[in-house]
């Protein structure tokens, strides 16, 4: 039985962040008698070397010895450890992040299993549960956004562009009083679309946009479904995906609105004649009872889950009670992420069945969505599906 003998740091240099190692050993282990080590990375000037390395002391001794044969059980053992008091808390989701990569690499590696079929076991996902095809969108923010970077987007086939909102209070200025300047970048973009020839998505990250032209979203949720049947018409015969029309202080309020929002959206008669109807999406809640609440209720067709502000645990966990409610997911791949984390984040997106990556585009990563197409196409074939580590 393979079992942890340490924990090691990779000290930064000028180019490059902290990375974590774990060594295990044991029956049968590396040649000449060597430890096999497994890495992950450490976002970058977040957490500095002298603090990680005062958080993997207080981690060794609760992995010493452990077996490698449950990633679920040896990942909460360092969550425990890491949110100890005198841990500091800036610096938790960073190493639980780094130390999750690389338990998860080391665990699938002693079962003989991919990290993705290890996952899917531990979490309890099967075949059945998942995606016929996990959609891969390149999303951009409204400043980074020109014609000529989007014509890139679309020159790299992906399943769809992401749009995101960033005016906060100067909403008006920047998708017009009755947003027609929005309503034309959407019409223009399903123009481009067109010319690719096959089923596409259009998705909104709206930050509350449409509540704040209505201005009081629960008494006028009539002005915010003229804005999204004005986007849906301007989407044409393209799937259109919405994130957070609005945004109330409110949790509760806020699953109301966006069911009642739904409901008015789906009866309307442009919805009815769509051969996809327009999906509504939510950012998933970091508490788990808001999180139930989303999947009680079903107030949105989809949740969004953020890799980089959640542990692997929550996640998967949150994922799992969405998927019985019928509620889809979709994964965020930031344009930071080093190759292997980006890795670790298409192999959760696969074993839990998401729905969809949506993927920052900046002008300068156009190799993170074949990455992603690459790494889905290998778990896709009926050896990995088995589960078994290519190599």
């Amino acid at each position: 039985m393979l079992r942890i003998t340490d924990i090691l740091l990779a000290p930064p240099g000028p180019a490059n962040p902290l990375s974590v190692g774990l060594t295990i050993g044991g029956q049968e282990p590396a040649p000449a008698g060597r430890p096999l080590v497994f890495w992950g990375d450490l976002e970058a000037d977040v957490l500095d070397a002298p603090e990680a390395a005062r958080l993997v002391d207080l981690i060794k001794p609760v992995l010493a010895q452990q077996p490698a044969t449950s990633f679920r059980a040896l990942a909460e053992r360092v969550r425990r450890a890491i949110t100890a008091p005198d841990a500091a808390p800036s610096a938790h989701l960073v190493l639980i992040a780094a130390l999750e990569e690389t338990l998860l690499a080391a665990v699938a590696h002693a079962q003989d299993l991919t990290p993705a079929a290890l996952l899917a076991v531990e979490y309890g996902f099967v075949p059945g549960d998942r995606s016929p095809s996990l959609s891969l969108l390149l999303e951009i923010s409204d400043y980074d956004a020109t014609a000529e970077r989007i014509d890139r987007m679309l020159a790299l086939r992906p399943a769809g562009i992401g749009y995101r909102l960033t005016a906060g209070e100067r909403v008006a200025e920047a998708i017009g009083e009755n947003g027609e300047h929005l309503q034309r970048f959407v019409r223009e973009l399903r123009q481009r679309a067109d010319a690719i020839g096959s089923p596409f998505s259009i998705y909104l990250g709206l930050n509350g946009a449409l509540g704040r032209l209505a201005g009081d979203p629960l008494r006028h949720i009539g002005k915010v479904l003229a804005h999204c049947v004005g986007l849906q018409n301007a989407a044409g015969t393209h799937q259109l995906i919405l994130e957070e029309p609005f945004l109330l202080d409110d949790p509760l309020a806020q699953l109301a609105n966006l069911h009642r929002l739904n409901d008015f959206l789906r009866l309307t008669p442009d919805s009815l004649k769509r051969s996809r109807p327009t999906l509504l999406v939510a950012r998933a809640q970091p508490l788990p009872a808001e999180l139930q609440m989303y999947a009680d209720i079903a107030a949105a067709h989809a949740l969004i889950f953020e890799p980089h502000t959640s542990s692997m645990e929550s996640m998967l966990v949150g994922i799992k009670r969405c998927r019985a409610a019928n509620i889809g997911s979709f994964l965020t791949l930031r344009a930071a992420e080093s190759p292997r984390r980006a890795t670790t984040i298409i192999n959760m997106a696969w074993a839990a069945g998401a729905a969809g990556l949506l993927i920052t585009y900046d002008g300068h990563n156009d190799g993170l969505l074949s990455l992603a197409a690459r790494r889905l196409a290998e778990l896709s074939t009926p050896f990995n599906l088995l589960g078994v580590e290519a190599g």
